[in-house]
């Protein structure tokens, strides 16, 4: 059996300072469940120094959690290897078979993004014919990633925010290209990655796996898949609609398929 290159660790962010919501409880003790001897390991204010690095310092002071998470996951992967899920992450099978491996993860795809503008950018063998071009729509999965401790690519995704800033001259927020799965699939390309979802052995025996395994988008949930990154969005600004819808997820689970249901419900009826 070959060795595990890949430490029994989950890490998971949570600054906000309030208490973890009982949604993201719920997908949290998945990961108890399924894998008690993984270690989980909670970053946050008291294991991170967020005026160490100007991106995270502005994004944190913005209350950009999920930007905040962007340098921290690879900061933690970097540093003590293992696995980071977003905590909106809920598991269904265990992971081990996926630490033999210097990093693994899976392709994401939302279609409407994966547009014919961005195919365009790729000629026949799924690479950017500019070089320079940020491909969006089918990245690296970034919510869900496993990796050994000291990785050159990781260290490479890390040290893209070396002179970034989250909050630009002008005071606007976030350039397209510092979200998170666009860039680090363009530092992949390096180590051989294309932009075709099937199954990918990069270099440093670095494993990319089908939408279905670990999946970003629901769309490719299947009985198979390992995982599912339900994608609360905390950081993302939202209509008061999208607010209660939030509010009611995160605070009462149990009841939020109802709404779910009588939403499309409503919509349907409305068709007719």
């Amino acid at each position: 059996m070959a060795e595990n290159k890949i430490p029994k660790i989950i890490h998971y962010c949570w600054f906000s300072g309030e208490e973890i919501p009982a949604f993201l409880t719920q997908c949290i003790d998945s990961w108890k469940e399924l894998m008690p001897d993984y270690k989980l390991r909670l970053w946050d204010s008291t294991s991170f120094d967020f005026e160490s690095v100007p991106f995270v310092k502005e994004a944190y002071k913005a209350k950009k959690w999920a930007f905040v998470a962007d340098y921290i996951r690879l900061y933690a992967l970097f540093h003590e290897g293992g696995i980071y899920l977003d905590s909106d992450v809920k598991v269904f099978k265990r992971f081990d078979k996926f630490l033999v491996y210097n990093f693994f993860t899976s392709h994401e795809i939302h279609p409407d993004n994966f547009n014919d503008t961005e195919k365009n950018k790729l000629n026949k063998y799924y690479q950017p014919i500019n070089k320079n071009d940020y491909i969006y729509g089918l990245n690296i999965q970034a919510a869900i990633m496993g990796s050994s401790k000291g990785n050159s690519y990781i260290k490479e995704c890390l040290d893209f925010y070396i002179d970034k800033h989250f909050i630009g001259e002008d005071g606007t927020q976030l350039s397209k290209e510092f979200i998170i799965g666009p860039y680090i699939s363009k530092i992949a390309e390096k180590y051989g990655y294309v932009y075709n979802k099937k199954e990918q052995l990069l270099d440093n025996h670095m494993l990319i796996l089908e939408p279905e395994v670990f999946v970003g988008n629901t769309t490719f949930l299947t009985k198979d898949s390992y995982a599912v990154h339900l994608c609360n969005g905390s950081w993302k600004e939202k209509s008061l609609y999208e607010i209660c819808l939030y509010n009611i997820r995160n605070k009462f689970p149990k009841v939020y398929p109802l709404i779910i249901l009588g939403t499309k419900l409503y919509r349907a009826i409305t068709k007719i």
